[in-house]
């Protein structure tokens, strides 16, 4: 008897367990889920700073020109602000994109 009592117990601990782990994953899963519809993807695998010869930025809403910027610096800088950026897989109907960023590549490749 003192034998079913304790293989009772365990059974119950474990599913204890098992409950607070799932509880916790689905936890992740909504947070994350959450977390895409408040602000989207974080734009991730851009080159390496080294990897860049150049970066081409255009913003559509002030003027039509292309900023062409080579100093390493500013590459640096670049790249950050790109991080810094969200994308989402679902654009609002309509609206166009208005910043452009363009990579060249030490390697003659073009990353948009």
């Amino acid at each position: 008897m003192k034998k079913l009592k304790e293989e009772v117990f365990m059974m119950k601990k474990g599913k204890k367990i098992i409950f607070v782990l799932l509880l916790f994953v689905c936890c992740l899963i909504g947070a994350g889920v959450g977390r895409y519809f408040r602000e989207g993807i974080p734009v991730t695998s851009l080159p390496d700073a080294e990897e860049i010869l150049s970066v081409e930025i255009r913003d559509t809403r002030l003027t039509e020109e292309t900023k062409i910027l080579k100093e390493k610096e500013d590459i640096v800088r670049a790249r950050k602000l790109v991080n810094a950026l969200n994308h989402t897989l679902s654009p609002k109907t309509g609206e166009e994109p208005f910043l452009f960023v363009n990579y060249l590549l030490k390697d003659g490749k073009t990353v948009l």
